[in-house]
């Protein structure tokens, strides 16, 4: 093992000395420098070891003394980052995703190859805003695949709530979703608007445009799978709904570290396939109706929130009053989001958006008109 590593060694020196010490002077001087000094410690010292029986000893410090040959070689590949480069990387970069909204718009895009982050409270509408613009981003860029990887939610409850929200049709204010289910099970087609969702979902689910998993796959499962869609399809964003739920086959006894893992691998798979990731979060309650969404509200976060691109916070104020007590009567209520960090742009923006509950659209205040119409029952189907 020993000779073998010297004889490396020694053919990695004779292999900038072929290209000659004009072309990198610097390196080839440390590297002869390294070369001399190196191979006369791997002599003395490694055949100490080798008389002894130490042979892992020898392996690790034959290891460690190459080790520096290796960074001295990768130094020949270093170059400035240069205007043409930087011209290059821009003229070929794709532009960031819109959300739909364009209240929201004004001041972000999803940015691609990194880490969106869509954090809030329970039953704030985390999942919610995630569900909202997804569908818009299905809408909105016809050529490309979305997935949505669900660690809370079956399958068949994100299918029916995305005809819901296609249709935008309220069968009934408090159990819409269970009018819905019962619709769909005795085959019922007799509403236009209903009958065009159905049409729409088979449509991009056939097509294989969006693509709604409950498998709830490992880190590294997940990675494969992300790795076979990237390759097969031209995919535009791929949601992960949350992060807190995610489990690695790289176990430790702490949670926190485990969730670095997870995102540090995340951020590397975003940039390797060159995809957008939007990934939920979930915050901390809090009990204060008045406070608002804050980054170190991200339970367990590791770094989740130091790796992310951007982190939009997702606050319902009604909900908050209703943890107090106060029954929520509202069709339609107000959802704030907030971007929280923001590496292309301004933070601190606070945007309200229009949730209209019973067929889970959140809609710009942009639409407001729309909004009234919707509210005085125009779409209000009793059956």
């Amino acid at each position: 093992m020993f000779y073998i590593v010297f004889i490396n060694a020694q053919a990695r020196f004779f292999t900038m000395e072929n290209n000659g010490p004009n072309n990198h002077e610097d390196e080839y001087s440390q590297a002869r420098s390294l070369l001399e000094n190196g191979l006369q410690e791997l002599l003395e010292y490694g055949s100490q070891l080798l008389k002894k029986k130490k042979f892992k000893e020898l392996n690790k410090f034959v290891k460690e003394k190459t080790r520096s040959l290796d960074k001295i070689e990768g130094l020949k590949e270093l170059t400035p980052y240069s205007l043409e480069q930087l011209c290059h990387e821009i003229n070929e970069e794709k532009e960031g995703l819109k959300t739909g909204w364009p209240a929201l718009d004004k001041h972000i895009r999803i940015p691609q190859e990194q880490i969106t982050i869509v954090a809030g409270q329970p039953s704030h509408g985390k999942t919610t805003i995630m569900m909202n613009l997804l569908l818009n981003m299905v809408n909105n860029y016809p050529n490309q695949t979305f997935l949505f990887f669900s660690y809370e939610e079956n399958s068949k409850h994100l299918a029916i709530k995305s005809l819901m929200n296609f249709s935008e049709v309220c069968l009934d204010e408090a159990s819409n979703f269970s009018r819905f289910e019962d619709l769909i099970k005795k085959g019922d087609r007799s509403i236009p608007e209903v009958n065009n969702a159905i049409q729409k979902l088979q449509l991009i689910t056939d097509t294989k445009r969006l693509w709604l998993l409950d498998h709830a796959p490992s880190l590294e499962d997940l990675l494969d799978e992300l790795s076979y869609f990237t390759s097969e399809f031209n995919v535009g964003g791929i949601f992960i709904d949350y992060v807190q739920k995610m489990k690695s086959k790289h176990i430790t006894m702490d949670r926190h570290k485990d969730l670095q893992y997870i995102s540090n691998e995340l951020l590397m798979a975003a940039k390797s396939m060159k995809v957008p990731l939007i990934i939920g979060a979930q915050l901390e309650k809090s009990k204060d109706a008045a406070e608002k969404v804050k980054l170190d509200q991200l339970r367990d976060s590791g770094d989740v929130e130091q790796d992310a691109n951007l982190i939009l916070g997702v606050y319902n104020k009604a909900m908050q009053k209703a943890r107090a007590g106060v029954k929520i009567s509202d069709r339609l209520i107000d959802l704030t989001v907030s971007v929280l960090k923001n590496r292309n742009g301004s933070v601190n923006q606070d945007v309200v958006l229009r949730f209209d509950r019973p067929v889970l659209k959140i809609r710009d205040f942009s639409n407001i008109n729309a909004l009234d119409t919707y509210a005085g029952g125009q779409k209000l189907h009793m059956l």
